[in-house]
């Protein structure tokens, strides 16, 4: 049973070391395949520069982030083995390739960083930290409104079980208001007119109403709960209006991003059951860490699994979301693969053996077995040999 707070603080240079040696490696990976690319392609230019090492720096800062979740519950070991599977999870690997600029890679970035900021001691410091990792994710795009709001709901959820914790949405929202309105202040500074599926006046006014309603009603505390709920349904109801309002050209699926969705039934075989084969495996090693923690720790793997659980429905509903539900994923698929590799290293039993390196082989790449059967038939193999 895992007790006590075991989250470390910091990065100690051990974890810096690896981290940043598995990047390099993953980098030089990359780059010799997009070399490989152009060359078969016969491009006549390379991508710009500027392009290559944007998405060079959001791989690193995915994988310095994922190393951060790790190390902070479990152990260096598990924070390596957490960055391995995400440069083994396609769908992430797909929009962190350096080729272009992909907003996606972006977002993924927010996301991790929102989780840190979930994972902190105190509500101010880590509300504030949430909520500027997710007015960074909706400025680059209104795709993460759905996980957005998830993740608020959990604060939100924090404050109904224990009016002392009431800090975690309400600094969140100031922080979410504050940074959305100096990043509009940033693009119309630089001419950038923001569309339906991007931050604009309207989800900013939207936000200023439901940021000063949260703080009104923790500032009366303690009162019934029913008035909390009420509070909340003000804040919901009268952002949702004004939305409509100041903005009624824009479709509701624009306002959550979802006006572009690609369901995943629509993607390539392999894609689609690594999109969805990670997730799946980790939402089940994140019951068992659920279910054998205690106090805070047993709240936060809850906590991941709902945000998880999210996240796993909207890659379902939208292919755009398949790299954030890998992102998450890394983390407990780390720790489960450490398990296993140490079953098989210590099990006497040759069977078991290999039964945990399979299981090993399949977290690391679930679409291996399809990808197998795909290249062993013919019209498949014709079709990629061409």
């Amino acid at each position: 049973m895992i007790i006590g707070d075991r989250r470390r603080p910091g990065l100690p240079g051990e974890l810096v070391a690896r981290v940043a040696l598995i990047w390099v490696g993953v980098a030089l990976l990359q780059t010799l395949g997009l070399v490989l690319d152009l060359s078969l392609s016969h491009a006549s230019a390379p991508p710009p520069l500027l392009a290559a090492m944007s998405q060079l720096a959001a791989s690193g800062c995915t994988m310095l982030l994922l190393g951060r979740l790790a190390y902070r519950f479990f152990d260096v070991e598990t924070a390596g083995l957490a960055c391995l599977v995400s440069a083994l999870a396609l769908p992430l690997m797909a929009v962190l390739r350096p080729g272009e600029i992909n907003p996606l890679a972006w977002q993924a970035v927010a996301l991790l960083l929102t989780l840190n900021g979930l994972m902190a001691r105190e509500p101010r410091s880590g509300g504030w930290a949430i909520g500027a990792a997710l007015a960074l994710w909706l400025a680059i795009s209104a795709q993460g409104t759905v996980l957005a709001l998830g993740i608020l709901a959990l604060a939100a959820g924090k404050w109904l079980e224990n009016r002392g914790q009431r800090g975690w949405l309400v600094h969140a929202m100031q922080a979410l208001t504050a940074a959305s309105g100096a990043l509009w202040v940033g693009q119309w500074a630089l001419g950038v007119t923001p569309g339906c599926d991007a931050l604009g006046l309207p989800q900013l006014a939207a936000l200023a109403w439901a940021t000063g309603i949260v703080m009104l009603v923790g500032a009366v505390e303690p009162h019934p709960r029913a008035l909390t709920l009420g509070g909340f349904a003000v804040a919901i109801g009268g952002a949702v209006a004004i939305v409509a309002n100041l903005a009624p050209a824009c479709p509701s699926g624009a306002a959550l991003g979802l006006a572009a969705a690609r369901p995943l039934w629509l993607e390539t075989p392999v894609f689609a059951v690594q999109a969805i084969g990670l997730p799946l495996v980790a939402l089940a090693t994140v019951a068992h860490l659920h279910g054998r923690a205690c106090q805070w720790l047993r709240r936060w793997w809850a906590d991941y699994f709902l945000i998880m659980l999210l996240a796993t429905i909207l890659a379902v509903v939208d292919g755009r979301a398949a790299p954030a539900a890998c992102a998450l994923a890394a983390v407990p698929l780390g720790w489960q693969i450490r398990e296993w590799t140490r079953a098989a290293r210590n099990s006497r039993r040759h069977g078991r053996r290999a039964f945990a390196l399979a299981g090993v082989a399949l977290a690391c790449a679930p679409a291996l077995p399809l990808a197998l059967v795909m290249t062993a038939t013919p019209s498949v193999a014709g079709t990629l040999s061409r």
